[in-house]
């Protein structure tokens, strides 16, 4: 019997002795990225749900609902606010106090957990088996909680992902290698300032191009028109999901752990946006304990994410969430 068949067989096993409890508080639904359970973990999904459907009459156990998802999702729990991430053999645990901590364990076994941002599962097939085909997670708190999904029927159609148009980049583009140099702004966000810890390069003329750190600015435009979430795996690099709630923290927005000119490397010629590779020019900075911290340029995020940033002498730097990206400004 295969391990992915037998940890199944387990799953099914444990819900037929109903050591659950009725599992699902969220209320995600089509098209949505995130999935949040009865003990508050959420779970961060790299492609939108399909459709939600009752948990069918021939699978006993006590959860309610199954998340249809597209083949190639990868969901991935994500580290709750306030929690330590705690590694162990099979299963995951976010940990606060030695009486608050949240397990998650998985019904097959985890791959390249190495992080709250790259743990999780991936949804390789349709499978109409029905041992095989339901595949998910247990939190373990006060209650055991099931968050269960499948794979969409190959011809079920996937929610259509917002388009993303073409990018027009302007400024310096990073070399293979070269050396940073930090730039500290003050930048209105829908009329509020936010500081923006830059890193810029400059060329030969002295022409500078200011970028900004991802998870800063995922940070900022968080609750916003504009808000992003930001994902990573070894597969796939970075990803970003537009329109979605910023869920991947992990503690470095609004820190810089290194001052002064900074070494960098040329990050990956595109980034993942709602699914689609886009070319988006970044550089990474490292620092002094092996931490990688991509940037981009802001206005290439803008025309990604879809919102607006300009510059005029009144306000000098400013960002509209709520509008879309207007090159002119």
């Amino acid at each position: 019997m295969s391990k992915k068949r037998a940890m199944s067989l387990l799953l099914a096993l444990v819900l037929c002795l109903g050591l659950a409890v009725p599992a699902l508080a969220a209320e995600a639904k089509a098209g949505d990225t995130t999935v949040t359970d009865a003990n508050g973990v959420t779970y961060q999904l790299s492609k939108p749900i399909v459709r939600v459907d009752p948990k069918p009459e021939d699978i006993p156990g006590n959860f309610d609902t199954v998340y249809v998802v597209s083949k190639g999702t990868v969901i991935v729990p994500v580290r709750a606010e306030g929690y330590q991430l705690i590694e162990a053999d099979g299963f995951i645990q976010f940990q606060k106090s030695a009486s608050d901590r949240i397990t998650i364990w998985s019904t097959t076994i985890f791959q390249g957990l190495g992080n709250s941002n790259n743990a999780g599962l991936t949804i390789e097939k349709y499978d109409s088996d029905r041992y095989t085909r339901y595949i998910g997670f247990m939190s373990q708190k006060a209650d055991n909680v099931y968050t269960i999904f499948t794979c969409a029927e190959p011809d079920a159609e996937e929610p259509a992902q917002p388009s993303v148009p073409a990018i027009v980049s302007t400024g310096l583009d990073p070399e293979a290698t070269g050396t940073a140099h930090p730039s500290t702004q003050n930048v209105l966000v829908d009329g509020k300032t936010a500081e923006f810890q830059y890193y810029k390069l400059t060329d030969a003329d002295g022409g500078e191009t200011n970028y900004v750190k991802l998870r800063d600015l995922a940070d900022i435009l968080d609750g916003t028109a504009a808000q992003f979430n930001v994902t990573w795996s070894e597969a796939d690099g970075v990803g970003l999901q537009t329109k979605t709630a910023y869920l991947s923290r992990n503690g470095s927005e609004g820190k810089t752990p290194y001052a002064g000119d900074r070494s960098y490397r040329k990050g990956a010629d595109t980034t993942l946006v709602n699914g689609t590779a886009v070319p988006l020019q970044a550089f990474i900075l490292t620092d002094d304990n092996g931490g990688d911290y991509t940037y981009y340029k802001l206005r290439d995020l803008a025309q990604a994410l879809d919102f607006n940033v300009g510059w005029d002498e009144a306000r000098g730097v400013f960002i509209e969430t709520d509008k879309p990206y207007d090159p002119s400004n």
